[in-house]
């Protein structure tokens, strides 16, 4: 019986490990070195993308497409304080906080760096679990979606001129 509960101890104290340690998240890039996004990496036929263009293009309409990005995803587990949530719960939340923290001129990336980043539970990161099982922080993977946006614009920019 005692050595039972000893394997049984020494399982549990491995599985705590596991998963409860942050070692195990990514960091916005795959182990191939491929960054990862909300949705395709090609947005030019996207609505985030198409509601942006023809938006005001400032740092607020930037977490319109952030948003956007969100609701599309709805494959996407979103991880906060340990508690997993939805695409649509990920979108409230998303909308709450710009209501009630964004301040306006606010740089989209402080934003995300002080709301997301720095608002989180020590050991339980505010992440995104992807179909294929990894799961990001999702402070890197806002990067990348912005990265992305201001690369598609540029290219776009430079392709007309």
């Amino acid at each position: 019986m005692k050595k039972y509960l000893v394997v049984g101890a020494l399982l549990l104290v491995v599985q705590l490990l596991n998963f409860g340690c942050a070692s195990h998240y990514l960091k916005g890039v795959t182990p191939e070195g491929v960054k990862a996004y909300l949705g395709p990496a090609s947005i030019q036929d996207t609505e985030a993308y198409k509601t942006f263009l023809n938006g005001s293009r400032s740092e607020a309409a930037k977490f319109d497409y952030l948003l956007e990005r969100i609701k599309a995803a709805q494959d996407l587990e979103y991880y906060h304080e340990g508690n997993r949530h939805n695409w649509l719960e990920a979108y409230r939340a998303g909308t709450w906080l710009l209501r009630h923290h964004y301040e306006p001129g606010q740089d989209a990336r402080d934003f995300v760096h002080k709301e997301v980043l720095l608002y989180q539970t020590p050991g339980k990161p505010t992440a995104i679990k992807f179909p294929d099982g990894s799961i990001h922080i999702a402070y890197y993977i806002l990067l990348n979606e912005l990265d992305l946006l201001d690369e598609t614009l540029q290219k776009t920019s430079g392709s007309k001129t």
